[in-house]
């Protein structure tokens, strides 16, 4: 497994230093706090109900997990258009950083909702809190905030680079958003109607689906626009920092990692991961789809070889006969990295990696 330089270890030394009780009663704390206008979140019902309140100016905005749900939904073919026709609103495509951070919001929340909901359950009512009309589950307000912030943070650090910038990392993390909802939807019109079989345990990995939002937001934060090879030539400090190996790519894994636990996110992280170890393995996942990115990386080759030896030359006739050789918690992580190499491809006209996304998403539907 490749290991950035945040490591693991003062991963555990962190965690290990914010107690549960504290991490309790910084809940308890927030929860009994008002909302950022200075109004009462209210409680309606047994997890709460209450409307999202706009940063600014006080106003009740849309909901954010509703936001979210337009955006999973939206038509592929729009994804990424300044003024698609016949959009929902909230979906029509702008250069306002604003804007973009606002859907990119919405879709980390709906991920992160959904991964509570499935997979603890028990904790919906410590994190979660329902619309006011009910049908919407969102995170409670300091934890939006949260997640509000560090989403600020990152695009704040993304760089005025033509390529490697934040419309870019939005236009991703739309994408990856996207591929995932056709996979949940067993009878999306967009794929014939037809239930997707060929995801390797992804269809219920709420914590793999998140990891591949998250990767999309923060793939390319801080890339100076210059690629990796001249990086190396040009001797910069951080070719020599990363050892030459995958250099924008590990800077970019380091800033995302090191702000996430910078306290002001605690309220995030209490939310994501319930244990160091889920954060770990979160951390680890990551990391592989990051480096991922970096096509000359030799990650890329051993992939390429694991998915030749799983599937042989014939993607398609593996698929429908079932003749795969390789266990299936590879292939899940085969699959994320063709899902992050071809959500940022298919935006940039690029063929490296559609292809098998292609024939993937072919025989799903």
């Amino acid at each position: 497994m490749f290991t950035s330089t945040f490591t693991q270890a003062s991963v555990e030394e962190k965690w290990r230093g914010i107690s549960q009780q504290q991490q309790q009663q910084r809940i308890e704390d927030d929860n009994d706090s008002v909302g950022s206008c200075g109004m009462p979140l209210n409680s309606q019902n047994e997890c709460g109900a209450i409307d999202r309140v706009h940063p600014v100016d006080g106003r009740f905005s849309v909901n954010v997990t509703k936001l979210g749900h337009a955006l999973s939904c939206q038509p592929w073919a729009v994804i990424g258009q300044k003024a698609p026709v016949g959009s929902h609103p909230d979906c029509a495509s702008v250069l306002e950083i604003s804007t973009m951070m606002e859907r990119v919001v919405a879709v980390l929340e709906r991920r992160i909702v959904n991964l509570i909901r499935v997979e603890r359950p028990l904790d919906s009512c410590k994190y979660l809190v329902q619309s006011s009309d009910g049908n919407f589950f969102q995170l409670q307000q300091p934890i939006h905030n949260n997640l509000t912030n560090y989403v600020g943070q990152i695009a704040s650090m993304y760089r005025g680079v033509n390529y490697h910038s934040f419309m870019h990392a939005t236009h991703v993390t739309l994408s990856i958003d996207k591929m995932i909802e056709m996979m949940l939807d067993e009878h999306n019109e967009e794929c014939g109607g037809k239930r997707i079989d060929h995801v390797f345990g992804l269809y219920h990995d709420a914590m793999s689906q998140l990891c591949l939002v998250f990767t999309a937001l923060v793939h390319d934060v801080d890339h100076t626009g210059v690629c990796n090879k001249d990086l190396v030539k040009g001797g910069s400090d951080l070719a020599i920092a990363y050892n030459n190996l995958s250099i924008a790519e590990q800077h970019s894994l380091a800033i995302a990692f090191s702000v996430l636990f910078e306290p002001d996110f605690d309220n995030l992280r209490d939310a994501m991961f319930a244990t160091s170890e889920d954060y770990l393995n979160f951390m680890d996942v990551v990391t592989e789809l990051i480096i991922h990115t970096d096509l000359g990386s030799p990650k890329i080759k051993e992939s390429k070889n694991m998915w030749n030896k799983a599937f042989g030359e014939d993607l398609e006739n593996a698929l429908q006969c079932n003749n795969i050789n390789v266990a299936d918690n590879r292939l899940k992580g085969l699959v994320m990295e063709v899902f992050i190499q071809a959500a940022g491809a298919l935006l940039s006209n690029t063929a490296i990696f559609c292809g098998n996304v292609f024939i993937l998403l072919s025989c799903w539907f």
